[in-house]
């Protein structure tokens, strides 16, 4: 699955397959479009995928 990641104020990343980022959270914009990743089929990929697949997106703790 191919996603594109963004990063908010204060730390947080977000994975998402809306490429302009409209389905992210608005209570954490501006949100800034960082590059496309393509998630395998790793671990944690795999749950990443679960949860863009339910809610539209994923956040981590981004560390840049």
């Amino acid at each position: 699955m191919i996603v594109s990641c963004f990063v908010a104020p204060g730390g947080v990343g977000a994975l998402t397959r809306d490429g302009c980022g409209g389905s992210l959270p608005d209570t954490l914009r501006p949100w800034t479009f960082c590059r496309l990743i393509v998630l395998g089929s790793g671990k944690d990929d795999l749950a990443a995928v679960r949860l863009i697949r339910r809610q539209g997106y994923c956040l981590f703790r981004y560390a840049g």
